[in-house]
This record gives structure tokens, C-alpha cells and sequence, in this order.
């Protein structure tokens, strides 16, 4: 009789433990999963502006090889013509890319950086009448950090559960709490942009959320 007792008992309890995990896999199944991104508009506010200006003996262009100037008359003229545009030659520094872009491997080129925080001072720069040989080769954007990026994570987020919320209602069901968020961009990080004439000086900050349903 105590061996059948046990047995009862020990069918009893495994009944019961499968009833009690078919219980929970049931209200996991009525739970599902949405995911959504979501999106946040801001402002950016530039901090400075840096264009490259290339001075190159192999881009002088002579029917005579021989009438071609060296690089140092070159770089002498670029600087007295700046001069007569209003651009101290102090203004402009030696970039700081590797060797091979520079007069000391070349030979014939050597590239300056010109550093503004104005937009017009920059639009006039790159606007100014080149030399033969001297031409625009780049131009940077930098950007301030945002003093509050927070702001910006939570108007995504809301942004977010907006369309979950859309997403949820036409499954039939209200939208339940969230279970992992993934940041899909670091705009609010200052950061450094290719220099585009009239470009935006909006950003969106991205974000994906998961979130939970329930009835």
C-alpha cells in the first residue's frame, strides 16, 4: 500500500506541475511581442566650420611642363592672393593628414585647413577666385553636443509608443510594458560631417522599442 501511495502521490504531483506550466506557457501565448521604432527631430547648433584648400603643382595646368612653378612659389601666390581676399595667411594651418598627402611625399602638393565659425566668412572662402593649381579639396562640419540628450531619447520613446499603440489596437489588444530598447543613433554626440552648401541642420534620433501586449 505505500509503494502504490507513493506512486499515487508522485502522479498527483506531476499532474499538478503540468498544469501549473501549461498555465503559464498559456498567458505567455496571449502576450506577443510588437516592435517599432521610433523617431525625434532636433536642432543642431555648429560649433565650426573647417575646409581643406589643396595646393598642387600637378594639378597646374601648362602647355609647357617647364612653365609649371615649384611648390613653394606656388603656396606663395595662393597666400598673397588670400591676402587680397581678406584671409591672413596665419589663418590657414597645415593639415595634418598622413605623409602621402602632403608636399614632403608628393613633392608637388600640401593641403591647409581654414578654420571659421562663420557661415559667411566660409560661403566667401569657398567662393573666392582659385589660382591655377589651388582648388577646394574638402570641407567639415562640426557640431555642438546637446546639453540635455535625454530629451531628445524621450520624445523618441513617445514617439515609439504612439506606434505601438496603432500596432497593438488593430491586433485587438492594449499595449503592455516595454521589454528592450535599442538605440539606432548617437546624433546627440558631437559630431563632425561633410560640409554641403544649404544643408539641413536638422537630425532625427532613432530608437527601437519592444514592447509587450496584453488583452
Amino acid at each position: 500500500m505505500i509503494i502504490i501511495y507513493k506512486l499515487v502521490n508522485y502522479f498527483s504531483i506531476t499532474a499538478t506541475a503540468l498544469l501549473l506550466t501549461t498555465g503559464l506557457f498559456a498567458q505567455e501565448d496571449e502576450a506577443e511581442i510588437i516592435e517599432v521604432q521610433g523617431a525625434a527631430e532636433y536642432a543642431r547648433e555648429i560649433d565650426r566650420y573647417e575646409v581643406e584648400m589643396m595646393i598642387s603643382t600637378n594639378s597646374y595646368y601648362s602647355y609647357d611642363e617647364s612653365d609649371k612653378p615649384s611648390i613653394e612659389s606656388l603656396t606663395k601666390l595662393f597666400f598673397e592672393h588670400m591676402e587680397k581676399n581678406g584671409f591672413e595667411e596665419e589663418r590657414f594651418k597645415l593639415s595634418n593628414k598622413p605623409k602621402y598627402y602632403t608636399a614632403a611625399q608628393a613633392g608637388g602638393e600640401i593641403s591647409y585647413i581654414f578654420e571659421t565659425t562663420s557661415i559667411a566668412e566660409l560661403d566667401k572662402l569657398v567662393g573666392t577666385k582659385k589660382l591655377n593649381g589651388v582648388y577646394v579639396s574638402g570641407g567639415q562640419t562640426f557640431y555642438k553636443p546637446l546639453n540635455d540628450p535625454s530629451a531628445v531619447v524621450a520624445a523618441a520613446l513617445e514617439d515609439a509608443k504612439k506606434n505601438a499603440t496603432v500596432v497593438a489596437k488593430a491586433m485587438g489588444k492594449s499595449l503592455g510594458k516595454i521589454v528592450q530598447v535599442s538605440d539606432q543613433s548617437r546624433y546627440y554626440v558631437a559630431e563632425t560631417e561633410a560640409y554641403y552648401e544649404g544643408e539641413e541642420k536638422k537630425a532625427k534620433y532613432y530608437i527601437l522599442v519592444k514592447f509587450l501586449t496584453q488583452r
